[in-house]
């Protein structure tokens, strides 16, 4: 039994023009592909068929032809943020794996120490008003602070307040 050929990234430039001939009305079998497609894809330049190779890349890694399985994301392809859909990446589970990360650390971190003799610390920021208009930065001007030493065994430390001058 021969060996199927592998796909490159020509045939998936002949692949999505002929989907765009269909678009039109056209209906050219992909047998005819290779002499209508060849004069455009000789003109592409090297970073218009790198998205081609990426695809061939892919097909290849995965072992399959990609033709009746699900499409394959493209790296030119915008999803409606404006990103490419091949950095789309899962913020919930990272989000989830950062957190499991900041529980381990804080295990390792107190592990045989007792909690109730760890000093915290706390700051807090307060703001008057919205300065509509004003650059993002100066948006919400803090007017007030505050800091604190903080422990479960002996309570406030020590602390620091201020009224901030908004000139």
């Amino acid at each position: 039994m021969p060996k199927k050929q592998q796909r490159n990234a020509f045939y998936y430039f002949m692949v999505d023009k002929q989907q765009q001939l269909r678009e039109q009305g056209k209906v050219v079998s992909l047998k005819d592909m290779p002499v209508i497609a060849s004069a455009e894809w000789n003109k592409l330049s090297e970073v218009q068929k790198e998205q081609y190779k990426l695809r061939a890349k892919h097909e290849k890694a995965a072992g399959s032809t990609g033709v009746t399985g699900a499409p394959l994301p493209r790296p030119g392809r915008l999803d409606n943020t404006g990103m490419p859909l091949s950095e789309r990446v899962d913020t919930v589970a990272e989000l989830e794996e950062r957190r499991r990360v900041e529980r381990e650390c804080l295990k390792q971190q107190w592990l045989g120490k007792d909690v109730i003799f760890l000093k915290f610390y706390f700051v807090a920021f307060q703001y008057l008003c919205d300065v509509e208009g004003a650059p993002m930065h100066l948006r919400y001007p803090p007017i007030e602070v505050a800091l604190m030493e903080y422990s479960l065994k002996e309570g406030k430390h020590r602390s620091w307040h201020a009224l901030i001058h908004p000139g």
